[in-house]
């Protein structure tokens, strides 16, 4: 027997001496372990994601070197064999830097449709890596492959990718459009799967709530009927944020988390973990609403999802002024603000402003908060984000309330309550009600306070 020491050198020396056969054998691997991954491309749409989740870790080590050899090849037959499973894998396991390495080995001398495939998924991690710019370029990329080569899917698969940087940065129309182009390509194919998505991302964007139930309940139908329990727990995270009530939000938000820790998807886990934090907050429990952001934080940072991170830092921020602790809470935005400065991130940017500016004016530093909430008035404004706006011009509707200068607490009242009617955001606009009630109170105009309180409880009752 050969000393377990010497077997390393024994195998090397052995490839040397027949290089052929090494080829070969690298060669039949590869195709067994891509076929494999194809094996399960059916289940990890629907039907038994956690199942087929499980074979593929099982045997991750021998798909890893599968595709690193299919790669190095350009072995086109694995790797048509392996993209869809491969893909679904790494983003449902929030493995996302390991997902855009395999994509980005897929050599350039392969097929159209392969290449725009591997641009494709290359994209979506530089998307969840916090890499805009390379990740929108990539997708155009891929979508003008597809469009050459007359293949919807990968077309469909680009527009629904497509739909979320401008999204993320406040730019509703061009989202919406990418976004509906893609449902009616997923339609146009019968993608159930595709449809379900796209359906769950045009749900959040701004509209009336009645719209947004509307499509939410078609996507969760839609993954239902599938078996789609990764694209059912998506859905559930965006039910809660629309729920009628606070148990109702609770209860979808549980369900989330319970899909999220049985497939093993990090990524999406942040997301209701944050909104139960919400949700604690809300009801005066910071300490539990602390615990939530924390765990959502310490994700974001392990999966190196810095946008997450970012959103969570402003989070924490929040709820450590609230709990008293005004040092935590800069120390927190600040280092939110940096991440978001590092990703180039404007919206990110204008809501961390917009943080430090309630910290400032809640603890008596009108001064600070009129310019922290201006800076993020600018820097929404920079991004082309409207919605964005509401906020500080909120923020400096209440600065100068309280400097008494009532004929610009109002201006800027009410411009940021036109926004948030405009957006049907109802908690901001009773928000901006309450505020320009206290103006109005202040001025001794009492029936428009009363207008503008009998608009809050109108917001609260429903």
């Amino acid at each position: 027997a050969i000393p377990e020491a010497l077997r390393p050198y024994a195998a090397e020396q052995l490839d040397a001496a027949n290089p052929e056969a090494v080829h070969v054998n690298h060669a039949a691997h590869a195709r067994y372990f891509t076929q494999f991954l194809a094996g399960y491309a059916a289940a990890l749409r629907g039907g038994a994601q956690v199942a087929a989740l499980a074979a593929i870790d099982n045997d991750l080590e021998n798909v890893r070197a599968a595709w690193q050899w299919a790669t190095a090849q350009a072995d086109e037959p694995s790797l048509e064999a392996g993209t869809e499973a491969l893909f679904r894998f790494y983003e449902m396991r929030s493995l996302f830097s390991e997902g855009a390495a395999a994509f980005a080995a897929i050599p350039e001398t392969v097929s159209p449709l392969l290449r725009a495939r591997a641009l494709g998924r290359y994209g979506r991690f530089c998307q969840r890596l916090g890499q805009p710019e390379q990740a929108q370029q990539l997708l155009q990329q891929s979508l003008a492959i597809a469009h050459a080569q007359h293949a919807a899917v990968d077309a469909a698969f680009a527009h629904n990718s497509l739909g979320y940087t401008p999204w993320s940065q406040g730019e509703y129309a061009l989202a919406r459009t990418h976004y509906e182009e893609s449902l009616r390509l997923y339609r146009k194919l019968d993608d159930a799967s595709g449809c379900a998505q796209v359906l769950n991302n045009l749900a959040i964007l701004p509209q009336a709530q009645i719209e947004t139930a509307a499509l939410l309940q078609e996507s969760l139908h839609l993954t239902q009927q599938i078996g789609d329990l990764w694209g059912e727990a998506r859905v559930l995270n965006n039910l809660g944020i629309v729920a009628a009530n606070r148990d109702e939000a609770q209860a979808r938000y549980e369900a989330c988390v319970t899909i999220c820790r049985a497939i093993g998807d990090r990524f999406l886990l942040t997301h209701p973990l944050i909104n139960l934090g919400h949700e604690r907050r809300r009801c005066g429990e910071f300490a539990a609403a602390h615990a939530f952001y924390a765990e959502s934080l310490a994700i974001c940072r392990d999966i190196g999802y810095q946008q997450g991170a970012e959103r969570c830092l402003a989070h924490l921020a929040i709820t450590a002024h609230n709990q008293g602790d005004d040092e935590t809470a800069v120390h927190h935005s600040e280092q939110g603000l940096t991440v978001a400065q590092a990703l180039g991130d404007q919206r990110g940017m204008g809501l961390l402003w917009y943080t430090l500016g309630v910290i400032a004016l809640e603890g008596g530093d009108g001064e600070t908060a009129v310019t922290h909430f201006q800076q993020s008035l600018d820097t929404f404004r920079l991004a082309g984000d409207s919605q964005g706006e509401a906020w500080p011009l909120l923020g400096l509707s209440r600065c100068a309330l309280a400097q008494g200068a009532l004929t610009a607490a109002q201006a800027q009242g009410q411009a940021s309550l036109a926004i948030f009617r405009g957006v049907h955001d109802t908690m901001g606009a009773a928000q901006a009600s309450l505020v320009l009630a206290d103006r109005a109170m202040a001025a001794g105009d009492l029936a428009t306070a009363q207008v503008y309180l009998q608009e809050v409880l109108d917001t609260v009752v429903t």
